[in-house]
């Protein structure tokens, strides 16, 4: 899956504005992910099971894609992007390898439509900016 097809999925439109809402699962108090996740566990129960199985062949993810996914989680946790919470969700749910084996399709769809952000490189240093990678 390249990093543009994750948005052509529509799962998450803004994961940044979920706001907390009183019937969300206790561990989901205050995450974001999580609660973005019980609200689309709210919603596959509409789904039949062929539909469910299509769903979780199109998440998944190679080694390459998960690899990058991390290191996004880990720069956007270290901006201040996601939460300490929000990033420890990302990283108990992949391996280098791909997702853990276990993690529930709401979990993925969620990881997966934040995954555009969480893959977009850091902004360039501006002209007056020092940047160790500069010439």
């Amino acid at each position: 899956m390249r990093a543009g097809a994750f948005v052509s999925l529509g799962v998450v439109t803004n994961v940044y504005s979920v706001s907390h809402t009183a019937g969300a699962v206790a561990t989901a108090e205050g995450n974001r992910l999580l609660q973005h996740a019980a609200w689309i566990n709210s919603r596959l129960d509409e789904l039949d099971q062929d539909a469910l199985t299509r769903l979780e062949q199109m998440l998944e993810i190679d080694p390459h894609e998960a690899t990058a996914c991390l290191e996004g989680q880990a720069r956007a946790a270290a901006r201040d992007i996601i939460t300490s919470d929000e990033a420890l969700t990302i990283y108990q749910a992949l391996t280098p390898d791909g997702w853990e084996p276990g993690t529930r399709l709401e979990v993925k769809m969620t990881i997966v439509g934040l995954m555009d952000k969480l893959l977009t490189p850091p902004a360039t240093p501006g002209p007056g900016c020092w940047s160790p990678s500069a010439s």
